[in-house]
C-alpha cells in the first residue's frame, strides 16, 4: 500500500496487509520519525518493538532556479502586454508574513506531503523530526585554526574588513588572476571579475571559498565551457 503513495522512492519495506474491510481491533500505535538532512531525509515507521516501513528521499537542489525561471517567464509576458499597470501599483516593498526562501519552503512541502501519505494508511500517533543545529562559525574556526571564536569573533567574519564579497575575493587573491597570473595593480588595463568555481557542481552560495579571482581575458564564455579553463575548477583556496 505504501508503495502506492511514495512512488520510485528508496524503500525498504518489510511486510504489509491490506484489509478490505474496516477493523477496530489489533491495530498497534505506530511513531513516525523524520531525519531532515539538507538534501537527503530519511523516514522510519515503528512500533517499541519493530520498524516496519523506512525509506529515503531527496530534496530538489535546484528550487531556487524554478522560480528565477519562473520570473524571468512572468517579466516577459508582462513586456508583451500593450498595456499593464505602473510597477509601483503592483509591488510590494516587503516580502509577506511568513516567507521563507523557496528552496526551504519546498523541503517543508515535501515533508509535510510523506507525512500525510503515511498517516493515511497506518496507525500513526506521534511524528518525531529530528532537526540538526549547527554553528558554522565555531566549525570553520575548527576546521582552520582549531581556536573556537568567542564574544565580538562571531562578528568579525571574513568579510568584515570588506565593502561586499567581491571586493574581499580581489583582496584575498591580491588583485591577481588565478588562471593567467596578471595583476591589476601592476597594469591598468587588466579587469577583474568575481568567479564562482564551484557553480557548476551545484554549490550556489556566495561564499569566500567559492569564489575566485579572474580577468576579463580569462573570464569568458569558451573557458566556461567544457574543457575551457573555467570548468571544474578548484583551485587551493577552496579547500577546507
Amino acid at each position: 500500500m505504501l508503495h502506492k503513495f511514495l512512488g520510485s522512492w528508496d524503500v525498504s519495506l518489510k511486510f504489509t496487509i491490506q484489509l478490505l474491510y474496516e477493523s477496530t481491533e489489533y491495530v498497534q500505535d505506530l511513531e513516525l520519525t523524520i531525519d531532515s538532512g539538507c538534501i537527503e531525509t530519511g523516514v522510519s515507521l515503528k512500533s517499541e518493538n519493530s520498524e516496519y516501513f523506512s525509506a529515503e528521499f531527496s530534496s530538489l537542489i535546484d528550487e531556487k532556479k524554478r522560480h528565477d525561471d519562473a520570473r524571468m517567464n512572468r517579466r516577459n509576458r508582462r513586456n508583451r502586454l500593450r498595456y499593464r499597470e505602473p510597477m509601483f501599483n503592483n509591488r510590494t516593498s516587503t516580502k509577506p508574513e511568513g516567507w521563507i526562501p523557496p528552496s526551504l519552503q519546498h523541503k517543508i512541502d515535501t515533508q509535510i506531503s510523506v507525512i500525510t501519505k503515511i498517516c493515511e494508511v497506518a496507525p500513526v500517533i506521534r511524528v518525531v523530526i529530528k532537526v540538526g543545529v549547527f554553528d558554522p562559525v565555531l566549525l570553520s574556526a575548527m576546521q582552520t585554526s582549531g581556536i573556537p571564536p568567542k564574544g565580538i569573533e562571531y562578528q568579525h567574519g571574513p568579510l568584515y574588513y570588506a565593502d561586499n564579497l567581491r571586493a574581499a575575493v580581489f583582496q584575498r587573491d591580491n588583485y591577481t588572476c588565478v588562471i593567467c597570473g596578471k595583476s591589476a595593480l601592476k597594469d591598468k588595463n587588466i579587469f577583474l571579475s568575481m568567479h564562482h568555481a564551484l557553480y557548476l557542481k551545484n554549490r550556489h552560495a556566495d561564499t569566500l571559498k567559492e569564489c575566485v579571482t579572474v580577468c576579463s581575458n580569462c573570464h569568458t564564455s569558451q573557458n566556461h565551457a567544457e574543457g575551457g579553463l573555467l570548468y571544474g575548477l578548484e583551485p587551493n583556496v577552496l579547500e577546507t
